[in-house]
């Protein structure tokens, strides 16, 4: 089972979510697929290169377990959801830019839950997909993520990079960020 839950653990990763996810919102609302993709190389491709890149040359450990080296990267990440972000309000792609708001919201929470403790990242990242399936794109969708992220959170547990009170905490505030950046982004991008 430990073989299984790594293999789940790599696939599902905090950044595979944006590279379906943006797809699909281009689509349903009708904003063009080509930003959509260009967002998916900067979300998703891009880290996951620089990580294994990184990895190649030893420069980081397996599971970017050492604390600056996971604050360095989700710093990253919020660097580039930011810019996609901006791209996207400037493109007035609304749906496509809300969605990427409230992954830079849950980006940036990660950042700062991090230096108060370690959350699951994994699980926050597929919940808060789950949540956005709910809301934006659809009901049977929804409960796919939905068992995705139970599997995800079993992962962190059973592979020992979280403790079971990080996993409920990254459960516990995904409906909070949701709110938040749903709220916030009212005021932003109208």
């Amino acid at each position: 089972m430990g073989k299984v839950a790594y293999i789940v653990s790599k696939i599902m990763n905090p950044y595979i979510h944006p590279a379906y996810t943006l797809p699909i919102i281009a689509l349903k609302y009708h904003e063009p697929l080509l930003l959509a993709l260009g967002g998916i190389l900067l979300l998703s491709g891009l880290p996951i290169t620089l990580y294994g890149i990184l990895r190649y040359f030893h420069v980081v450990s397996e599971d970017l377990s050492l604390s600056f080296e996971r604050k360095a990267f989700i710093a990253f990440t919020l660097v580039l959801a930011l810019t996609v972000f901006t791209i996207y309000t400037t493109f007035n792609v609304f749906f496509l830019a809300k969605m990427v708001f409230i992954y830079l919201v849950t980006i940036t929470v990660s950042l700062i839950a991090d230096f108060i403790d370690k959350i699951s990242i994994h699980v926050l990242t597929v919940f808060i997909t789950f949540i956005i399936f709910a809301k934006y794109i659809s009901v049977t969708g929804a409960l796919l993520i939905f068992l995705i992220s139970i599997i995800v959170a079993w992962t962190r547990i059973k592979l020992r990079k979280h403790s079971l009170e990080q996993v409920i905490w990254a459960f516990a505030i995904a409906p909070l960020i949701f709110i938040i950046g749903d709220f916030l982004l009212n005021y932003i991008v109208k």
